[in-house]
């Protein structure tokens, strides 16, 4: 069976996020072929476009990279390894991981590769090179083979030529970025205890070297920790690393199969409170690396070894679908081996994560002390939830979060609940385990009902200070109209058909308004002409509502008037307005919500609050009703005789101080600023 090695390249994916994974691989291919040498010494050289000199020592400014030169002192190209090279899918490393499809990722990124190496057989040095690329079937091309004098090293030398520029935005700039990305790549083979003595050059800088050997005895020896742990029936090595650093904040955890990393993802995802960096006892900075390996890991990864078969697959699709060769009982997703992991590092980290479980309660408790009391059921029920609120959220995305938890409390409770009511105890001991469990849930709906209570009232505390905004002049010098406060008391244009007792804050005005039959917010109660309906919609902002069903015993009217304003007229002004609708009612013109006529009897009483600033015009209307001003003097009332009617002008100032007063003693008994 012919191979087309153009074919082969083009059906194997490479992400570009995995930009450096081929040179990373023959990085690895290295390792392998000197698996048998007393040392290992590889190189990986930097290739930079030397014709384009960098513009200044800044990193954007340097030469962009072109290739890179793998070298190393293995064994070589040898007869049975170029044989090996020629067979797509070679099984020659099947022992130590290899899939046999590598040197194809190398075409997948770089334009071409050429090899050149010299080797020992049957008691001969020889060098072979060549150039690997697309433009041949069998991809080889420029093939030759000669013998060399004995006094040659053993050595091999691969070169990366011109990478794909779909590639090569995704290559990191700086030669120290690569060694430290490769130095994570290739580190579960040092912690499995193996050493090799691989350095990184740049062309352009060549006094810069990294030596992984370095970095690890620097910054890995001292602080790994392992712990195998068993999950199901496999077994998996958790290396909990701890990097010391004052620059990176982002923890990771790597999965790894067969001595390199797969996939990686960030831990905070996981564990949300580790969002910054750890303190040691020492006063130490370091970001956590986790590292996990198993045969299980081994078996289960892709031919390019960029993903495992199970991320995308669930206990129920392995059910359901049967994608993968184990059964359902020897199968494990990505989130039961996350899952069994995260104790483990929380075990090995405790101490600084305890430091940053106090900090972070205490800034909940903060947040739901001085804004969310309605949330003090979670900080009492939901602790370990809390604890997975990530403290880079901003206080209303935390509310948020809160909000949602709670919810999931009470619809555990509910759930508990139904589940306790379809028990029948039998015995002593299950009726006082029964009700142990009852008076439990009963404590629970309890607090939860007390936050609601507490929602209710922060919301009470909101309107106010809302309405208070309303009453100042706004930067153009000017009042809000009277519909920016009508609004926060009912809403415009609306009827108690339409607005929740939630949604409507009659209690500003008076507790007792807010229990009646039917409301109707603005809307006209008589049918005319359409200059009469404009007047009323767009200025006379009529609150209407009845305490009985009709005949009505009562009715209430509220007008109100924009803050300040001073322009009235003896036929234009609040007073008459209030006593016109009056008179339409009276006279059954009015119409209720069903159309019908607003019925009412020699007994039905009205009542009338005017509310306004209390001007110089408004204290002669009140005059000329021989109005009774209030003993606060911030307002008037009287009794209208002939349309049987209380009277009272409040002022803007009353209804916010009495309001005030009215919930004090609520917002005390919260706890909240002396301040609304």
């Amino acid at each position: 069976m012919e191979v087309s090695v153009i074919g082969r390249v083009n059906n194997i994916p490479l992400p570009v996020t995995k930009s450096l994974f081929p040179v990373f691989e023959a990085v690895i291919n290295s390792i392998q072929a000197c698996t048998s040498n007393d040392s290992c010494d590889i190189d990986l050289i930097v290739n930079r476009n030397l014709s384009q000199p960098a513009l200044s020592e800044d990193v954007s400014f340097l030469p962009e990279i072109k290739g890179f030169v793998i070298k190393d002192n293995g064994c070589g190209f040898n007869t049975e390894n170029f044989s090996s090279f020629n067979k797509s899918d070679s099984t020659s490393k099947i022992e130590i991981g290899g899939k046999g499809i590598g040197r194809f990722l190398w075409l997948k990124a770089f334009e071409y590769v050429i090899i050149n190496s010299i080797y020992t057989e049957n008691n001969e040095k020889k060098n072979i090179q060549f150039v690997f690329s697309t433009k041949t079937d069998n991809g080889i091309s420029d093939l030759t083979i000669n013998s060399v004098a004995k006094s040659m090293p053993v050595t091999t030398e691969v070169k990366l030529i011109n990478i794909l520029k779909k590639y090569m935005t995704y290559i990191p700039k700086e030669t120290k970025t690569i060694a430290q990305n490769l130095f994570e790549y290739c580190l579960p083979y040092y912690l499995n205890g193996m050493r090799f003595n691989i350095n990184i050059f740049d062309d352009y800088n060549e006094d810069e070297v990294f030596n992984l050997n370095n970095m690890f005895s620097e910054y890995i020896q001292n602080n790994i920790e392992k712990e195998p742990i068993l999950i199901k029936s496999h077994n998996f090595d958790v290396f909990i690393i701890k990097y010391p650093t004052t620059s990176e904040a982002n923890h990771r955890i790597i999965y790894c199969a067969h001595n390199r990393e797969v996939k990686r993802e960030k831990l905070n995802n996981h564990m949300p409170l580790i969002s910054q960096r750890l303190r040691s006892k020492q006063g130490n900075d370091f970001i956590l690396m986790v590292y996990i390996t198993s045969k299980y890991f081994d078996n289960m990864v892709n031919l390019e070894r960029t993903r495992f078969t199970f991320d995308d697959e669930t206990d129920v699709d392995i059910r359901d679908y049967g994608q993968q060769e184990l059964s359902i009982d020897e199968f494990l997703s990505l989130d039961q081996i996350r899952q069994a992991v995260i104790p483990v590092i929380n075990f090995h980290v405790e101490e600084s994560i305890n430091v940053l479980k106090e900090n972070h309660l205490n800034k909940i408790k903060k947040i739901i002390n001085e804004n969310s009391p309605e949330y003090r059921s979670v900080l009492k029920y939901c602790e370990e939830d809390i604890y997975k609120i990530s403290p880079s959220l901003s206080v209303e995305n935390t509310e948020i979060e809160l909000h949602k938890i709670q919810h999931r409390m009470e619809i555990d409770i509910r759930q508990r609940n139904n589940k306790l009511l379809e028990k029948e105890p039998s015995s002593d001991k299950e009726m006082d385990e029964y009700v142990k469990e009852y008076m439990k849930m009963a404590e629970e709906l309890t607090d939860i009902s007390k936050d609601k209570l507490s929602d209710y009232v922060m919301q009470r505390r909101a309107i106010i200070k809302l309405f208070e905004a309303r009453l100042k002049r706004r930067d153009d010098k000017k009042y809000p109209l009277e519909k920016a406060l009508h609004n926060i008391i009912v809403p415009l244009r609306t009827s108690s058909d339409e607005v929740d007792y939630m949604n409507q804050n009659l209690w500003l005005v008076d507790e007792r308004f807010t229990y009646h039959n039917f409301l109707a917010s603005d809307e006209n109660i008589k049918k005319g002409r359409k200059k009469e309906r404009a007047d009323i919609m767009i200025f006379n902002k009529s609150l209407a509502f009845t305490e009985d069903l009709s005949p009505y015993q009562s009715i209430v009217i509220t007008e109100f008037k924009r803050p300040q304003r001073d322009d009235y007229t003896d036929a234009d002004n609040p007073i008459s307005q209030v006593l016109g609708y009056i008179k339409t009612i009276l006279t059954n013109k009015a119409k209720d919500k069903d159309g019908r006529p607003i019925i009412t009897n020699d007994s039905t009483r009205f009542y009338v609050y005017i509310i306004c600033d209390i001007t110089p015009k408004i204290e002669n209307l009140a005059n000329q009703y021989s109005a009774t001003k209030a003993p606060d003097n911030m307002g008037y009332f009287w009794f209208n005789d002939p349309y049987r009617a209380y009277m009272e002008i409040i002022s803007f100032d009353k209804v916010l101080n009495d309001s005030k007063k009215r919930n004090r003693i609520l917002f005390d008994k919260l706890g909240l600023p002396d301040k609304i």
